[in-house]
């Protein structure tokens, strides 16, 4: 599964996720902590995309 674009908002994350906005920002803001990076294209700049939820049916 493709990860989120680096433009995508905490909003659609959190809409793909089926989560709130303010969820997904406490788990970035730990993540960006721990790896030193500030921003949805930093953290996919050091190889880490930010993940997607699976849908029902992918592997």
């Amino acid at each position: 599964m493709p990860p989120s674009p680096p433009s995508a908002t905490n909003e659609m994350i959190a809409t793909e996720l089926f989560t709130t906005r303010r969820t997904v920002e406490f788990h970035l803001t730990h993540a960006y902590r721990k790896l030193g990076v500030t921003s949805h294209t930093e953290l996919t700049a050091v190889g880490l995309p930010i993940p997607r939820r699976r849908t029902h049916g992918e592997p």
